[in-house]
């Protein structure tokens, strides 16, 4: 990342981006780090979602019940890729056929 730099000082955060100086509390600073990487991992998935249509119309080829994504847009295209794209050519579809594609599965402690 050109432009930004990080530095501790005693119990601050300094952030150096544009060569401007902030400091933060280190709190604060792990706030923002979570909140960064929150926000990062989303802007991956919109960057990605090409390359997760297609995994998710693989698996959906395959008979596989489940996806990659919750984003029923996401879920949509796969769907429709899976059914009408060029996988039809290379990949038929198993004899027992799934009816839905869930999307990414979670773990629930009772």
């Amino acid at each position: 990342m050109s432009g930004a730099r990080v530095r501790q000082d005693g119990e601050k955060v300094q952030l150096f981006i544009g060569g401007k100086l902030h400091e933060l509390p280190w709190e604060a600073a792990l706030e923002l780090s979570a909140a960064l990487r929150s926000v990062g991992k989303l802007a991956e998935a919109e960057a990605k979602h090409e390359g997760i249509i297609l995994d998710t119309a693989i698996l959906h080829r395959a008979g596989v019940p489940m996806g990659f994504s919750d984003d029923p847009r996401v879920k949509a295209e796969a769907k429709k890729e899976a059914q009408w794209g060029k996988l039809r050519k290379y990949m038929p579809m198993p004899s027992i056929p799934s009816r839905e594609v869930f999307g990414t599965p979670t773990l629930k402690q009772g």
